[in-house]
């Protein structure tokens, strides 16, 4: 019995080593000598129309903010429709939105009456950009959160890599902007920061990653 513990805690102390040091390591090993992807759209290039899907419930703090992210972004305007709904929102979100839809007319906004969750919602709102921009052949989702603020350039940088067909997903490089000096939130960004240089890695190496973070580098 005793010889049964000891294997069982040999085993998971090597599997934690495994998944932060040596796992880590050989991704680093794959990844050496190999570069990212350099077949990529210019601005110059006619690019792909692009559809901004985004859940929301009870945003009223971040909203605002988050829409102008969206509003500022360098992308051609042409080629940007921007889909939020909101999954029963009892704050000042669906005003806000509504503000919002009306002042910009790639802005669509819609308010379910019943809570539903997340994926039913932006399930809806794929099918309506689909829908609505089928003449388009080329036609990208951006999935975002109302809580991910997009500096200007993001939309183009994450767009360029389409041009090479082999690429079907790419993801965001996240920056904890909240940190602070006492509780987890320094782990949790070193976590972070981690994970996604892990995923960037595990791109350069293989050509495919497990997923994107979060609400959603190559």
């Amino acid at each position: 019995m005793l010889f049964f513990l000891e294997i069982v805690f040999w085993l998971c102390v090597f599997s934690l080593f495994h998944s932060y040091v040596f796992y880590p390591l050989i991704i680093k090993m794959l990844a050496s000598g190999k570069s990212n992807n350099t077949l990529v759209f210019t601005r110059e290039d006619d690019l792909p129309m692009v559809s901004v899907v985004m859940s929301v419930y009870n945003e009223e703090l971040v909203i605002d903010d988050k829409m102008q992210s969206l509003l500022r972004l360098d992308y051609p305007k042409n080629r940007l429709q921007i889909y939020v709904g909101s999954d029963c929102s009892d704050d000042e979100t669906n005003s806000k939105m509504k503000f919002f839809e009306r002042q910009n007319t790639h802005v669509h906004f819609v308010p379910f009456a019943k809570r539903r969750g997340k994926p039913d919602v932006v399930n809806d709102l794929v099918s309506m950009a689909f829908e609505e921009n089928k003449v388009y052949s080329n036609h990208l989702l951006l999935m975002t959160d109302a809580s991910v603020i997009l500096q200007e350039s993001t939309l183009f940088q994450l767009v360029k890599h389409f041009k090479n067909e082999a690429i079907v997903l790419v993801d965001a490089n996240m920056v904890n902007m909240g940190m602070k000096s006492s509780g987890i939130s320094k782990a949790e960004n070193e976590y972070i920061t981690t994970e996604v240089k892990l995923k960037h890695l595990e791109g350069i190496a293989f050509g495919k990653m497990v997923g994107p973070f979060g609400g959603w580098n190559e």
